[in-house]
């Protein structure tokens, strides 16, 4: 954190954990555990520390202080990254083996032997130890190595000839908000450092302006090292890939209490109870931030993002009211199936305003401990109605937060979420394509973009599905021209009339015209005679009721088991989907959002649209993880009308040409 984010943080009310904490502690007159390293372990984000004169056992007495990282009843939910830079105590034997290699090669390989022997004596990983079951700190340090949360490098001095231990014992603790705390001083986070051993730490705070330089130097000191910026110095060396891959394999058999219940280290983490990396990341990100949009492709798990980051708030005392904010009723929907658990959870109260359902009054009366879910169109009167006091500890959500930056939603919300510091954005393409006004509305009500986890990422880490991708060529019909003729001439017929179409409202037009036209069908039919089985657990997206009409046909002769799902269309037909009892949905935009049916294999775009945003929602369909067949390899069906001779490529013909490069990649080894 730089001295400007520093003066930036002061301006904000430091949460009462830290407000509290003092320039100094020693022991006798402070208990270092309970008044210092606790409230800073239990809410920090992101912890450094660099220490000394560590054996396997002094590691193993380290290890200690680290249920206080991760909490008591579910270490897969851990949000604090630790980089722990410490100093080998070495044996005669070690100095003379150093002593004896010729070449910086050797030199290296020996000192990481050297180093992580440390650990491996630590977590008892010497060949033979396997059925040892070790005390839960240690398997709580093994847990957290593999996901990548606790990582570990060796620091060797060489300032001089025979130097000895590289010996300065300083951390720096990073907050939420931008807050950091430094301490230098003689303990250890260990039972003996924290009390028995006489000890003494001197703090410093940056939200206090004579402390601020202080902190960013400590910041700067230990990101040189562990960078391996002070080479000449200090030598470095990081764990080795051979020694990482067996704590990974150790930890699997050795998984903390908690996360044996679905969560293993070094995969995915478990849908249900962990983080995948990038989440990890985009949390990590946002609370930097407090306020921001995380896009996020869909699938990715934006959603579960945010209830993590919605308990994380709730626990460090930041926030005790949360609003979520959405559209459609099935979005609405899905949203209330999530947040009534975490409202249980927390002990908080839950209401909805959507639907028919009203729980603003309590809300906006007493929002404290409550959760209310709130279609967006009557989010303005709730936001508007709470105090100061109310909006200081308040956070706001806003799915699918593209919409927001609409003519409607500007008018209404312009202001409403003034004082509000938390302020969370999900998206999987939050740019309003065409729409700077828009744009810059979102970025005021909600902030910047603070993390992006595309397609390509996800399916290269295999969390998405791959994809083949069948483009059909299409160009339009005499017809389809003369009724893009027809657009031109009312576009002409309003200019002269002083009502000039707007350049968004011809392309809507020119696009209902392609989007309708057909000639696409005879190409369905030619697809699906030779390839039927593309329509078992598919979604056809269709431009509109009527174009539906002319698909069905097509359908009707393959299979009985499909249904549309149009606005006014019974939910029982999307439930029948999901179970399996039907093969195909026709639908249009209200399937493009929001909706996870994971056995979905085949999405058909005979309708898409102009802008990126609604493409990566739609193939997101068929891009979901499917448990039940690991193997998956979903199929996106595309139309692309060609462009006519002397003329630009077709936003079809673009799509395409993204599309073909985003089905190249496949998951990595």
């Amino acid at each position: 954190m730089s001295s400007e984010q520093g003066q930036s943080a002061s301006k904000r009310e430091v949460p009462s954990s830290l407000a509290q904490l003092s320039a100094s502690y020693r022991s006798g007159r402070d208990d270092l555990g309970r008044d210092f390293f606790g409230p800073c372990l239990a809410s920090c984000i992101r912890y450094r520390r660099a220490a000394s004169f560590f054996s396997s056992s002094a590691l193993r007495a380290w290890a200690s202080a680290l249920p206080a990282l991760v909490g008591e009843n579910d270490p897969s939910n851990v949000f604090v990254t630790i980089h722990l830079l410490i100093a080998p105590v070495l044996g005669k034997e070690d100095i003379a083996a150093l002593r004896d290699v010729d070449t910086t090669a050797d030199r290296q390989a020996t000192l990481t032997r050297l180093a992580e022997t440390i650990l491996i004596d630590a977590l008892q990983l010497a060949e033979g130890d396997s059925e040892i079951d070790p005390d839960r700190p240690r398997r709580l340090m093994a847990y957290l190595i593999a996901i990548g949360k606790l990582e570990l490098r060796f620091a060797f001095a060489r300032h001089v000839d025979g130097a000895d231990l590289y010996h300065p014992k300083f951390g720096v603790f990073e907050f939420a908000g931008g807050w950091s705390v430094a301490f230098t001083g003689s303990a250890n986070e260990t039972e003996g450092g924290h009390r028995r051993n006489f000890e003494s730490i001197d703090v410093f705070r940056s939200w206090h302006s004579t402390d601020a330089a202080r902190v960013e130097d400590k910041i700067q000191e230990f990101d040189r090292t562990w960078n391996g910026e002070e080479a000449e110095f200090v030598e470095v060396v990081p764990l080795s890939e051979a020694v990482l891959s067996r704590v990974r394999q150790w930890s699997d058999h050795h998984s903390p209490d908690a996360a044996v219940r679905g969560t293993k280290p070094g995969s995915a983490l478990g849908a249900e109870v962990g983080l995948w990396d990038h989440q990890r990341e985009a949390i990590e990100k946002f609370l930097k931030a407090r306020r921001g949009i995380l896009e996020m492709a869909t699938g990715t798990g934006k959603t579960r993002t945010a209830l993590h980051l919605c308990r994380h708030l709730v626990a460090i005392g930041e926030v005790d009211s949360i609003v979520v904010s959405t559209y459609g009723t099935d979005l609405l929907d899905q949203w209330a199936r999530e947040l009534g658990p975490l409202a249980a959870d927390l002990g908080f109260g839950f209401g909805q305003r959507y639907g028919g359902h009203d729980a603003s009054h309590y809300f906006v009366t007493r929002p404290r401990r409550r959760i209310l879910l709130c279609a967006r169109g009557q989010l303005s009167p709730v936001l508007r109605g709470l105090s100061a006091e109310d909006r200081r500890k308040l956070f706001v959500i806003h799915d699918e937060v593209h919409k927001l930056g609409s003519e409607s939603n500007r008018r209404n919300l312009d202001g409403a979420v003034d004082g509000v510091e938390w302020r969370l954005g999900l998206s999987a393409t939050p740019d309003r394509e065409y729409d700077a006004e828009g744009n810059d509305f979102v970025t005021r009500h909600i902030g910047d973009v603070v993390f992006r986890f595309g397609l390509e990422d996800a399916i290269r880490r295999g969390i998405l599905a791959p994809f083949d991708y069948i483009p059909i060529e299409w160009t339009p019909s005499n017809d389809d021209r003369e009724r893009v003729q027809a657009v031109f001439k009312q576009q002409a017929a309003r200019a002269a009339e002083g009502r000039p179409m707007t350049e968004e409202e011809l392309w809507t037009k020119l696009a209902s015209v392609y989007k309708s036209s057909p000639t696409k069908l005879p190409l369905l039919r030619e697809l699906l005679n030779v390839r039927s089985e593309l329509l078992n657990r598919s979604i056809i997206f269709v431009a509109d009721t009527e174009y539906a009409q002319n698909v069905t046909p097509l359908v009707f002769d393959r299979t009985r088991r499909y249904h549309t799902y149009f606005e006014g269309d019974d939910k029982a037909h999307l439930v029948r989907f999901s179970r399996g009892e039907l093969d195909c949905l026709l639908a249009c935009h209200r399937l493009s959002e929001g909706i996870d049916v994971q056995s979905i294999r085949t999405v058909i775009l005979l309708s898409a649209d102009r802008a990126r945003l609604e493409t990566i929602q739609r193939i997101g369909r068929c891009l979901r993880r499917d448990p039940n067949d690991p193997s998956k390899r979903a199929t996106v069906v595309d139309f692309i009308r060609l462009h006519d001779a002397g003329k630009a490529l077709t936003a079809d013909e673009e799509r395409r040409d993204w599309l073909l490069d985003v089905a190249k990649v496949r998951p990595e080894k």
